[in-house]
């Protein structure tokens, strides 16, 4: 007489099936938001990490060749001389290149990425981005063709070029909230505030000048 099979599980068959499911469960399941705001793998090609590496080097070395020509120009030409870290020009280059710098660190060691990290490129490409816009159209065609120096070509087109193709090479990893974009309007809104602090206590941002730019006079 057949042996009917066995119905009822054991202890030891019951957790070996929790662990299966669990297994496969982890394998497909989707991350919540929150986990992704937390920390994140750099996983990316060799391909694109040596783009990446490429455009970070750009943006590094053009925005500190940028900014040592600026303040060797002395204070007779456009946002030259001492004065020029009161520029958000120059402002927005010395932070870009300094999130490039930690970018390339975070990648060389393998490191874990912050969410914040991400986050920070964010804004930080898109004060940036604005440099390089208000530039080209709103600021060179009052200057004429003194606009086009070497200096301003590098911290106002090659820095926001570089950084903006390097921000998407790299990828947005971490989950951005709608509200996060808020964040961006913190560095034109704090130059904002500072320039008119300025304005008010009759700095000079140039020669006879008490404001940096002539739309915040």
């Amino acid at each position: 007489m057949a042996v009917p099979p066995r119905l009822i599980m054991s202890q030891s068959d019951v957790v070996t099936l929790s662990n299966m499911m669990k297994m496969d469960w982890d394998h497909y399941r989707i991350p919540s938001g929150s986990s992704i705001r937390k920390k994140q793998v750099m996983a990316m090609s060799k391909q694109r990490k040596n783009t990446t590496y490429l455009l970070k080097i750009i943006v590094i070395l053009s925005a500190l060749i940028g900014i040592i020509l600026s303040a060797l120009g002395g204070r007779d030409s456009f946002m030259g001389g001492r004065t020029v870290f009161m520029y958000f020009t120059i402002q927005s280059n010395i932070a870009i290149a300094v999130i490039c710098m930690i970018g390339a660190y975070l990648l060389i060691k393998n490191a874990e990425i912050p969410a914040v990290w991400f986050l920070i490129k964010f804004v930080g490409t898109v004060a940036i981005t604005l440099t390089g816009v208000v530039f080209c159209f709103v600021l060179a065609p009052t200057m004429g063709i003194l606009a086009w120096n070497i200096q301003n070509i590098l911290t106002h087109v090659v820095v926001p070029a570089a950084a903006v193709a390097d921000f998407f090479v790299t990828g947005p990893y971490g989950s951005f909230r709608r509200s996060d974009a808020l964040f961006v309007t913190i560095p034109p809104l704090a130059y904002v505030i500072y320039a008119g602090i300025g304005y008010v206590r009759n700095w000079q941002f140039g020669p006879g000048f008490n404001f940096p730019y002539f739309f915040l006079n």
